[in-house]
């Protein structure tokens, strides 16, 4: 098998930054707030952050 890509975990260089996240994702969910509620909003955002990624060539599972 030939080996095309490799991933890294890099939260932890994230860590610091984490709290501004939460911070937006809550202003975030405040802007949408008329469409749902805080907790379906964010499950729905981490959805499509998961589908975005599955959908970048460069992380896919390649068969």
């Amino acid at each position: 098998m030939k080996i095309s890509a490799i991933a890294f975990d890099a939260d932890d260089t994230l860590w610091e930054n984490e709290n501004h996240f939460q911070e937006i994702e809550g202003e975030f969910c405040s802007l949408l707030s008329s469409f749902g509620s805080k907790e379906d909003i964010s499950a729905k955002l981490l959805e499509v952050e998961m589908k975005n990624l599955i959908m970048d060539p460069r992380i896919r599972t390649r068969n």
